[in-house]
């Protein structure tokens, strides 16, 4: 579980506050913006486990599957972008519970018991992150007619503002 939870917050980091509004638009453009991406979770992840050198075949799997799930839900088309957006952090997060699995071996370098308040925090910016794609959808499906939908590019600010003290506290944590 333990590991789970640091590849899990390692995700979270990667994936929300270190995902800026460029990352993102290179990722929707072209495949090299997804590999680039995916890089940053195998960084994180890195920095948040122990001797990380020596599960380098685990990082590779990490990106290669991670760059496998984002370029699919590029060509995958939905209705809804708030349906991609949940299939794809299904997706991510049951790649973690399998690599937790198959290698419980690798340790977390951050002391367990304050992973999960990290995680809990970390959940702030995906949390307003899908609060954005969700007021796209709902404008999408009722233009004009919802007040909050208009907030899309507050939430994305909000998921953004939110991670950068967490970034801040993980960094202090995994020097501790």
């Amino acid at each position: 579980m333990e590991l789970f939870a640091t590849l899990l917050l390692a995700h979270l980091l990667a994936d929300f506050p270190l995902q800026t509004d460029w990352m993102f638009r290179v990722k929707v453009r072209h495949w090299a913006g997804v590999v680039l991406h995916a890089a940053m979770h195998v960084l994180v992840t890195a920095a948040l486990i122990q001797q990380p050198l020596t599960y380098w075949p685990v990082l590779l799997i990490l990106w290669a599957v991670h760059s496998l799930i984002d370029w699919l839900k590029l060509y995958i088309q939905f209705k809804y972008i708030s349906v991609g957006f949940v299939l794809d952090q299904i997706a991510h997060t049951l790649t973690l519970a399998m690599i937790a699995y198959q290698v419980p071996a690798i340790m977390g370098g951050i002391q367990p018991e304050i992973v999960p308040w990290l995680i809990t925090w970390a959940m702030i910016p995906a949390v307003f992150m899908f609060l954005s794609i969700l007021a796209v959808d709902v404008d999408q499906a009722a233009p004009g007619r919802v007040r909050w939908s208009k907030q899309n590019q507050t939430f994305k600010l909000i998921s953004q503002i939110s991670g950068y003290p967490l970034l801040a506290a993980v960094l202090i944590f995994r020097l501790i």
